[in-house]
């Protein structure tokens, strides 16, 4: 397994551009948040520990998806340590079905390196495909359930039921299919990555945008990249 991880550094320059715009990207959204004046200009003491476990968990998320794009199972590594900091926020923010998210992602988690450890040809994680109809079932059922997830949402204090829960359990599925190995994932991917960006456009949090837009980006990317 140590020979596994230790090839996680083999990325493609495409996989080191990727991880360079995420990066950018992170700085510029967390000055956008805080800046000022014509020289956008952030005092220090204007950024919170919230604001520094956004800015982190955006890192450590562009980390974890790119390698994961890759096939690389020390992805899992960079996952979970951005999962931890991720709880942090939704919480903060109250956001309920984010919390199930990412207990549910701990826990799938360590099922995920047991199977992708499994299932490794030479430095990659070998890759299976739903069929169609089996896809457009997932597709239609997931939307089916979070339409009822979200009604279920408005009778607590979540602050955006129907956002959340379309962008929660349409995860869990894209989470099952991401450690069983399929590349339809990448799909269920998008479709969260991009609701997830009105999510945190609506709460005020840009780093959080940042993380989405980017993680919007590989998904196209992890798509073409586990079609080889």
């Amino acid at each position: 397994m140590s020979g596994k991880i230790s090839n996680w550094a083999n990325a493609n320059p495409a996989a080191v551009v990727l991880i360079f715009i995420g990066i950018v990207l992170q700085g510029i959204f967390l000055i956008l948040q805080h800046a000022h004046g014509p020289l956008f200009t952030i005092e220090a003491s204007e950024l919170t520990s919230y604001d520094m476990i956004s800015f982190l968990s955006g890192l450590l998320g562009v980390f974890a998806v790119v390698l994961c794009s890759q096939r690389k199972l020390i992805s899992y590594a960079f996952g979970i340590a951005q999962i931890l900091t991720y709880l942090i926020i939704v919480w903060h923010d109250v956001l309920y079905a984010k919390i199930a998210e990412n207990v549910f992602y701990l826990i799938t988690m360590a099922i995920g390196i047991f199977i992708w450890n499994n299932h490794y040809d030479i430095d990659k994680v070998e890759v299976k495909h739903l069929s169609k109809k089996m896809l457009w079932i997932l597709l239609t059922s997931t939307a089916a359930l979070s339409s009822i997830i979200g009604y279920g949402l408005s009778f607590t204090n979540d602050i955006h039921p129907y956002i959340d829960s379309f962008t929660t359990l349409p995860a869990f599925v894209a989470q099952i299919l991401m450690i069983l190995r399929y590349r339809d994932q990448w799909i269920f991917w998008i479709i969260i990555d991009i609701g997830c960006i009105f999510l945190w456009l609506v709460v005020g949090n840009y780093c959080m945008v940042a993380q989405y837009i980017f993680w919007t980006i590989n998904c196209i990317y992890g798509w073409l990249k586990w079609k080889e």
